[in-house]
């Protein structure tokens, strides 16, 4: 598929950003003027890689827990509140989260239990966007995260040895590939993009903040590797926004950390800006 070209917006970039002082980093402004200079199809895609925020908000609305709503997403609070009883008007991925928290579809437990629905909900945000994306990035983005998810997680159930169907995100088939291995890597260390780092560690004996620390620093390699011949589309874009939201939450949860991330930052997209002069 043909993919639009942008040239000034990519070369931009740090520009938008990495002029004022790292305190002043304003996610929500970077995003809405990067989203104002692409075009419409390459806007939907922009809001299809924030969509988790929106599942999560639309949850946290279901549940009557507004104080948790993250400004992230691209549907606003009182646009959620407002197509609550006029679902029909919601695009179809969030019609039937609110039809499974209110009509009680079967997926195990009762649909208002938390965790059979925020199965449902990240299981089936997984399913669209990784079958359904018509962007490769979008795909492979997300698809690895889930994989990355289901390690830690499924790795942590077997360190605490207590059943991991339940914190697993996906259906059947992404279960039981866990559930039924026995190995120590579950098979993964050779099958996936930065499988060593992943697994050597989870066998660090560093405390939870490290460790997330340093898989968003994976994640952030894998955006990365996902456009090494990307240069100027629609890709480069969205890669740029999925790191920058990676800073975003460090810097609001860890200054120092965050600090860090951000000199990292700047100093690639300056690298990459001179090799593409």
């Amino acid at each position: 598929m043909f993919k639009r070209e942008y040239y000034c917006l990519v070369a931009g970039l740090p520009d938008l950003v990495f002029e004022q002082n790292v305190k002043k980093f304003d996610f929500k402004t970077l995003v809405e003027e990067v989203y104002e200079q692409t075009k419409e199809q390459d806007q939907e895609l922009i809001r299809e890689l924030f969509h988790p925020y929106d599942h999560q908000n639309l949850h946290y609305l279901l549940r009557d827990r507004k104080d948790l709503f993250n400004d992230k997403g691209f549907f606003s609070l009182d646009f959620l509140k407002e197509h609550l009883d006029i679902p029909e008007e919601m695009p179809q991925y969030l019609i039937d989260i609110v039809r499974k928290f209110r009509l009680g579809h079967e997926l195990g437990d009762q649909s208002d239990d938390y965790y059979n629905m925020s199965h449902y909900i990240w299981s089936r945000f997984y399913q669209e966007v990784t079958e359904k994306s018509k962007n490769r990035f979008i795909r492979s983005w997300f698809g690895f995260d889930q994989i990355l998810r289901n390690i830690q997680s499924a790795w942590m159930c077997r360190k605490l040895d207590i059943p991991m169907e339940e914190q697993l995100i996906g259906w059947d088939e992404t279960i039981n590939h866990f559930v039924k291995n026995n190995l120590p890597d579950f098979g993964l260390r050779r099958e996936i993009s930065f499988g060593e780092q992943i697994f050597n560690l989870l066998d660090e004996d560093i405390d939870l903040l490290e460790r997330e620390f340093r898989f968003d620093q994976i994640r952030w390699q894998m955006a990365d590797e996902l456009t090494t011949f990307n240069y100027f589309d629609i890709d480069k874009v969205l890669a740029f926004l999925a790191k920058a939201d990676i800073l975003d939450r460090w810097l609001k949860l860890d200054n120092e950390r965050g600090a860090v991330l951000f000199d990292g930052f700047v100093k690639a997209l300056v690298e990459q800006k001179n090799i593409n002069v």
